[in-house]
């Protein structure tokens, strides 16, 4: 079968890594995969290259800024141009913004199978409050509402990430039956365990030092429980650092009262990233009870379970519940206080640290939560959901 995945973010960032993902586990099972993206440079023309088995065409933006999320003009120009001359069985389009939906619309008018992905709230309620500036929110909540609301009856079937989402489509009125709840997938390809010892050997850490550590960005909401957590921690205990690993467009140095308590890498590697994750002797998801943040499976929870170190986690959205079924974790009330209690256990328990890690491994090792497995789940959604319209 011949398969479209249209994706508006760039290359390498965002809902991009989990359809290269999903690609990558269906190209294993047969099937031949085409990765329709934005390009991460702005290009005159569109590029083409192969990964992985998987077909990936670049298509690039008019300008840098806000329209790169899927709004530029140029860009839908060009992939409208570019589907018209490729030949589909199936289209699966992630998310519903313009330069997704309407290619995808175009190919279902040519009689290929249309499915939609839904990985993330964006609209009224979600992570478009989030944003800083009243002004972008005011302007930009009606599109984002009609985009990510109004084609999610036309497809033959929905992926939904988490439970928030499937339950909204359904509010919606898509068919409880055409809904697929789709988690990433929890192993991490090219990802060898690093010790702790080796990893900050390799980084110049202190071997003795106590690191909580933290991958990419994160909301304004996130930022600020973070800097709380970190504040208070200072208080109590001068021996625990942080470490933040990535970027994020909302720092937390400047939330801090001591900025010299936290490490921020800045952008890095691959390599780099699985290494200072490492370095960690505890991961952290400090996410607030907000819809963005119920309505997301962040993908950094795969790289943590990867990394086999304990998580601790606030109570929102679905990560909580298989930390707490596979006990490779805390999870916590989503307040400085409980965070830090959370830490200083953990710090206090060695032993506790080394079963939740061990734990956390022992998850991003099982094949039911493989890539492959969603990949198995999609394939047979597929096949389902095109026979019962025949």
């Amino acid at each position: 079968m011949k398969v479209l995945f249209i994706v508006f973010n760039q290359i390498g960032r965002g809902t991009y890594l989990r359809a290269f993902e999903l690609a990558r586990a269906l190209t294993r099972l047969g099937y031949k995969i085409t990765i329709l993206a934005s390009s991460a440079q702005l290009r005159k023309k569109p590029k083409t290259n192969r990964q992985n088995g998987i077909q990936i065409l670049e298509v690039s933006d008019l300008i840098n800024g806000p329209t790169r999320s899927g709004w530029d003009i140029y860009n839908l120009i060009t992939r409208q141009r570019i589907v018209k001359q490729l030949d589909f069985d199936l289209v699966h389009g992630f998310e519903s913004r313009p330069t997704v939906i309407y290619p995808a619309l175009a190919l279902q008018k040519q009689c290929t199978s249309l499915f939609l992905d839904w990985a993330d709230w964006f609209g009224s309620g979600g992570s478009i409050e989030e944003r800083p500036n009243p002004l972008i929110r005011m302007l930009l909540r009606p599109f984002e509402d009609f985009f990510e609301t109004h084609y999610r009856k036309k497809p033959l079937g929905t992926t939904a990430i988490c439970k928030a989402l499937a339950q909204r489509a359904i509010d919606l009125g898509v068919p409880q039956k055409k809904i697929c709840q789709l988690p990433n997938g929890f192993d991490v390809e090219n990802w060898n365990p690093i010790s702790i010892e080796k990893a900050r050997f390799q980084l110049n850490l202190d071997s003795n030092q106590f690191l909580v550590g933290y991958l990419g960005s994160l909301f304004p909401k996130d930022a600020n429980l973070m800097a709380n957590t970190i504040n208070l921690m200072n208080s109590q205990n001068q021996r625990i650092r942080f470490l933040h690993v990535g970027h994020s467009n909302y720092p937390i140095q400047l939330r801090m009262e001591n900025a010299h308590n936290i490490i921020e890498t800045g952008l890095v590697d691959f390599q780099k990233m699985q290494t200072y994750l490492s370095a960690c002797d505890v991961l952290l998801l400090p996410f607030t009870n907000s819809l963005a943040n119920n309505g997301r499976f962040p993908l950094k929870f795969s790289n943590y379970l990867a990394s086999g170190r304990p998580i601790i986690a606030t109570q929102v959205g679905d990560i909580p519940s298989y930390i707490e079924a596979h006990q490779c974790g805390i999870v916590t009330p989503a307040n400085p206080d409980a965070l830090v209690q959370a830490i200083l256990h953990l710090q206090d328990y060695p032993q506790v640290r080394l079963s939740y890690g061990q734990s956390a491994l022992a998850l991003s090792n099982h094949p039911n939560e493989s890539w492959q497995s969603r990949a198995k789940t999609l394939m047979k959604f597929y096949i389902e959901k095109i026979e019962s319209e025949k």
